[in-house]
């Protein structure tokens, strides 16, 4: 079973929300906590946060179209705010748009790199990719492309996807978990598909966080050069996709893979 099929299949009508074949590994309960509802999440924030694995919440092992995508961001795991809760128990229509990409299902009028549509603003997801990461990349192939910013960040949210090593929700992550097959299926999703897209010169990859276990996946002879980026350790620190940073081979990658040159501005 591949990664998209294991969750196109994947089906649990109450929490926990977990992959079968994690059961085992994630069945401690000083590891995880899992609340059912906005309310009783919100009473218990923020000191059932650290390292634990929130399972009330859908896992995120990806976002955005995984087969057409062109631009890769490979990154550690989803992050936790009492707000995912707020989204996912108060907002159906949120809660719609993550089950329809965990089945990889279109839905008419949302962009499939979800945390660009300006329709959920007001999630913290979009706030962090939108307003932290990919703010800059935008206004950049806006100005490259002469084109309105709303344009710009729709046609990178097309093209957009984000692959989480690890799919369940934590604020931290503990490196015991990198023996689940969800992590597997990740890796192996990124060797067989992405990497041999990257050779295609059909799209870059962009290992940003957890970089030294996506290396498992990929090959040493693809580099920058020829389309995959790896952040070593000072660059995770921050992260940056902000092209114009000196510290953000990522974000020029994504420009130049765009057709914008951002080293002439």
């Amino acid at each position: 079973m591949d990664l998209l099929s294991a969750w196109q299949e994947w089906d649990a009508d109450s929490p926990p929300y977990i992959l079968k074949a994690d059961a085992d590994v994630l069945k401690s309960p000083g590891d995880v906590v899992t609340y059912r509802s906005w309310d009783e999440a919100r009473q218990h924030f923020p000191e059932t946060v650290k390292k634990r694995l929130h399972l009330g919440l859908l896992p995120g092992p990806f976002m955005g179209d995984m087969l057409n995508a062109s631009i890769y961001v490979l990154t550690l795991h989803p992050g936790i705010d009492k707000y995912d809760y707020y989204a996912e128990y108060q907002k159906p229509d949120f809660r719609q748009v993550l089950q329809a990409n965990l089945k990889q299902e279109r839905l008419e009028g949302i962009i499939p790199f979800t945390l660009l549509d300006p329709q959920f603003e007001w999630h913290p997801g979009f706030k962090y990719w939108h307003s932290r990461k990919l703010d800059k990349v935008i206004l950049e192939l806006a100005k490259g492309r002469g084109v309105r910013y709303e344009v710009a960040r729709a046609e990178l949210g097309e093209k957009l996807a984000v692959i989480q090593l690890f799919p369940y929700h934590s604020a931290e992550f503990n490196y015991k978990w990198v023996s689940l097959p969800s992590v597997r299926l990740a890796g192996e999703f990124v060797r067989d598909i992405v990497v041999e897209r990257v050779r295609a010169k059909q799209a870059i990859c962009i290992a940003v966080l957890g970089v030294k276990h996506w290396e498992k996946y990929l090959p040493k002879d693809l580099t920058e050069e020829q389309g995959v980026i790896r952040y070593d350790t000072t660059l995770a620190r921050a992260a940056s996709l902000n092209p114009n940073a000196p510290k953000s081979p990522g974000g020029r990658a994504i420009l130049c893979h765009l057709g914008v040159d951002v080293q002439s501005k």
